[in-house]
């Protein structure tokens, strides 16, 4: 009877020490931008309190057709790590001119973020205009450690 009491003691405090811990991965910020027929300037996205391991997913589709055009919406994003600024260039990108997505493109990327700086995004158009171009852009932040 002790026994049975002493591990129905250890699995209950177990529960109660795994019921306050922190999960990871959490999703930390999110972007949904639908019918963006224009550039996205730099845009804080979130700003870590406490140095940490984040995951970036970046997926765009472009949903109206810009003409003959050869131009490319394109999304970056940015941080501080222990060495520096950086700038991820092309990290979801769509043809303006065709019904597109950037799914050959929308791999996860991983960056190691600096307390009190701010991981960003951006959207730009390249190799010209893209009249009647109508995109969505979709971010998720995930905190893994």
């Amino acid at each position: 009877m002790r026994q049975l009491i002493i591990t129905i003691t250890l699995l209950l405090s177990a529960f109660s020490l795994a019921g306050n811990a922190q999960i990871f991965p959490t999703v930390v910020a999110t972007v949904k931008l639908t019918n963006q027929t224009g550039e996205i300037t730099k845009t804080t996205l979130y700003t870590p309190p406490a140095d940490g391991l984040f995951r970036m997913t970046v997926y765009m589709v472009n949903i109206k057709d810009g003409g003959t055009t050869k131009s490319e919406w394109s999304a970056a994003i940015g941080w501080t790590d222990d060495i520096g600024t950086w700038q991820f260039q092309n990290i979801a990108q769509v043809f303006a001119s065709i019904h597109s997505n950037s799914a050959f493109l929308a791999a996860p990327v991983t960056v190691w973020a600096k307390a009190g700086t701010p991981i960003s995004y951006n959207v730009t158009l390249r190799f010209g205009p893209a009249p009647g171009s109508v995109y969505n852009v979709y971010i998720t932040l995930e905190q893994l450690m």
